[in-house]
């Protein structure tokens, strides 16, 4: 078999699961494993060489031990070398977006989202919570990066990025907002940036119509692991974060 044959120092295979909850990093076949890449290419496999760059494997083992897994985390400089790729990707992204705000001007005034201002004005001790949190700068950090045109980014950073799916037992009056969108731009939609209230409870139109129409209020974790996961949120630990936002 390949993997017995000698020729090859490391085997390494490509991860093809998209599920960033459920990282897995070993693929198995018959009685020995190989390491796989975390999902999306952002970590490491990190593990003891020998000088002549070889990995020393643990009684012979198909994969060693002690190898794992390092994410890259900000502290992580980037490869001078890909900045001008990564240049040209930004460009055709912020091309991309902007073409097609024309045709989805329309959807900003059937939106159901309405921003945390709105909101403010019955729950300020929430809001105060709020704007003290990093959730309440959450766009600036795309923009320092360059990446505020870029929808995979922007999702976790605005408010309605992605058409809203309605609760199963939702009402009549919030189903009707069902596939409904919030931010297009910071221009058009100043008012949705950053993570807000609606993010976790969603969109509140239906409440500010009928104050007895409460927005649907998730679990907290099930909440903040719609972003904080895999390669987006490596560190992420509920116990943690959550008590810095607890409202």
């Amino acid at each position: 078999k390949f993997e017995r044959s000698g020729l090859f120092d490391l085997i390494v295979a490509g991860s093809s699961n998209d599920d960033e909850l459920n990282q897995v990093m070993q693929m198995q076949t018959g009685s020995n494993s190989f390491p796989m890449i975390p999902t999306k290419g952002q970590g490491l496999l990190t593990g003891k060489l020998t000088k002549a760059g070889k990995l020393i494997p643990d009684n012979q083992e198909i994969v060693p031990a002690d190898l794992s897994v390092t994410w890259l985390r900000p502290n992580f400089e980037d490869a001078p070398e890909l900045e001008g790729t990564f240049r040209t990707y930004n460009a055709a992204v912020k091309e991309l977006f902007f073409s097609n705000l024309d045709r989805m001007e329309q959807q900003r005034q059937e939106s159901p989202f309405v921003g945390n201002a709105v909101c403010v004005g019955c729950h300020a001790n929430a809001a105060e919570i709020w704007k003290n949190s990093r959730h309440a700068h959450a766009f600036a950090t795309l923009e320092n990066k360059g990446k505020h045109f870029d929808p995979e980014c922007l999702e976790c950073h605005v408010v309605g990025l992605k058409p809203w799916v309605a609760p199963t037992n939702a009402s009549e009056s919030v189903l009707k907002f069902a596939g409904g969108t919030g931010f297009l731009s910071s221009q058009l939609t100043p008012h949705l940036k950053n993570v807000q209230c609606e993010n976790c409870h969603g969109p509140a139109r239906a409440h500010l119509e009928n104050s007895k129409i409460h927005p649907a209020n998730k679990e907290p974790k099930s909440s903040c692991v719609s972003c904080h996961q895999g390669s987006h949120s490596p560190m992420f630990n509920f116990e943690t974060y959550w008590p810095k936002i607890k409202h």
